[in-house]
């Protein structure tokens, strides 16, 4: 499986400044073009409902092709430093499953 690993600061949509990692299982292009068709929601619409419901700064986000529905999996790091995995339905912007403290 081929990982393909972005970094980028996401001040303004965690709401916390910070270097954050993008990490792609499908190929960027996929991506872009999956988001751009309607295919999946964008990473920006998927963070303010990760945000909503775990508060924290977001440390890494993996986009999952590997299997249908496409998955967001968004690593977030609470205010007292407890980790929170969130995975989010790429297609519906839905949670789908929560591990971690919160």
């Amino acid at each position: 499986m081929r990982i393909l690993v972005i970094f980028l600061t996401l001040t303004g949509l965690t709401g916390l400044p910070g270097e954050s990692t993008v990490r792609a299982d499908a190929d960027p292009e996929q991506v872009r073009a999956a988001t751009e068709s309607g295919k999946i929601k964008p990473l920006t619409d998927i963070l303010k409902v990760v945000g909503k419901e775990v508060p924290g700064k977001v440390l890494d986000v993996q986009v999952d092709d590997s299997q249908s529905p496409w998955l967001y999996r968004v690593k977030v790091r609470g205010q007292k430093g407890d980790v929170t995995l969130v995975t989010v339905n790429a297609e519906t912007g839905k949670i789908v499953d929560i591990k971690g403290q919160r």
